[in-house]
């Protein structure tokens, strides 16, 4: 998973919170493992065990959101080399782009399927928190709503956590 984001920050007038927002991008590869893979049947995106004899080389599900942070922090300024801050709160997530792509080799035969616009879910909600200290930082991300239409794929949600540089 990977992000970026451009935005600003609001201060509370004579206090350590603030309020955090902007405008990013997010881009989510989902990837079937376990000799599984993704595919299209009846309009449906199903997961289907692999048929005898064949190498899976990959199978994978791609999202790019336009996203909006709308997050409160806490913030101290008192540390030498820059503030100790928390953040909490939603990021509303505009899908911008979906597809999906698998391939596999059957004997000597590659086969490759790909799919555009798989029916995810239009605009999505996930809830994030991320602290830090001066340009150093940690983020824990979950998505509590299903990343596909319900009636066009199985229930995939998303829970994603790592660090941060801040510059």
């Amino acid at each position: 998973i990977a992000s970026c984001l451009v935005g600003s920050e609001m201060c509370i007038r004579d206090s350590n919170w603030g309020f955090i927002t902007g405008i990013g991008l997010d881009w989510r590869n989902y990837v079937m493992n376990d000799n599984r893979y993704f595919t299209k049947q009846n309009g449906q995106i199903k997961i289907v065990p692999c048929p005898e004899g064949t190498h899976l080389d990959f199978s994978r599900l791609k999202t790019v959101d336009l996203t909006i942070p709308l997050l409160i922090e806490w913030q101290t300024r008192t540390f030498l080399h820059g503030p100790l801050f928390f953040s909490l709160g939603p990021v509303i997530g505009i899908k911008t782009y979906s597809s999906m792509k698998t391939k596999y080799t059957v004997g000597n035969e590659k086969v490759q399927h790909f799919n555009k616009n798989i029916k995810v879910n239009p605009i999505n909600l996930d809830i994030m928190a991320q602290g830090g200290y001066g340009t150093f930082g940690f983020y824990v991300k979950l998505s509590p709503f299903n990343i596909m239409q319900q009636s066009h794929a199985p229930e995939m949600r998303s829970f994603s956590a790592g660090v941060m540089l801040h510059f």
